[in-house]
């Protein structure tokens, strides 16, 4: 199951789309993906800077 897919499931069982986003630079494909579908659910992003395990929850 993709990364959107989850995300839709999760806002239907929330009944809200979330405020903010935060991820790493993954690959390129799921990057595409999530950053359409916060476009398209006006979330935000908050993405992690480059080697810094640390600001990862």
């Amino acid at each position: 199951m993709g990364p959107v897919v989850c995300l839709d499931k999760v806002t239907v069982a929330r009944g809200r789309c979330p405020e903010f986003l935060r991820c790493d630079n993954g690959p390129e494909l799921t990057a595409a993906a999530l950053r359409d579908w916060c476009r398209f659910t006006s979330t935000k992003t908050s993405c992690i800077d480059p080697a810094s395990p640390g600001q990862n929850p």
